[in-house]
């Protein structure tokens, strides 16, 4: 019989997408990071790197109507694809893919080409395909996603 996939509850998330959020204010329209929750799974086969949930009634109440969103990265998809130098890039990558669909006031941004165009322009199509993803908080990047 196939083990449940492991969701935990993840303050180290937490302060990597909180340095995104910082590097990306003006591509990120979003809420009040503290609105944001992360979280982790393990033993999953799931074929996402990501998903971003926007948190709903009875949750809301369940969770002392703190998180309007809960952003989940698939550590099994991250720890089978990179190496271990490789998989922090990896991840705020998906963070930044991830806080991308908030849109604040309880509102998703749903996948559109439109949408994910800049991040696929200055990033490659493939950017999570490569070997040695980007780090996305050097300089280099961040310039190129600064509005014009």
């Amino acid at each position: 019989m196939r083990q449940p996939a492991l969701w935990k509850p993840s303050e180290v998330l937490r302060g990597w997408a909180n340095k995104v959020i910082k590097k990306y204010p003006a591509y990120l329209e979003m809420c009040e990071p503290d609105r944001i929750g992360y979280m982790t799974v393990t033993d999953t086969h799931a074929r996402w790197f990501g998903v971003t949930y926007k948190v709903r009634e009875p949750f809301k109440t369940a969770l002392d109507d703190e998180m309007d969103y809960i952003i989940v990265i698939n550590m099994n998809k991250i720890y089978d694809l990179f190496a271990k130098e490789s998989r922090l890039n990896a991840i705020r990558i998906v963070l930044l893919h991830e806080l991308r669909h908030i849109l604040g006031a309880g509102k998703l941004r749903r996948h559109t080409v439109e949408d994910f165009l800049s991040m696929l322009e200055k990033l490659g199509i493939n950017y999570l395909d490569s070997v040695q993803p980007p780090n996305i908080l050097a300089k280099k990047y961040v310039s190129m996603f600064e509005k014009k």
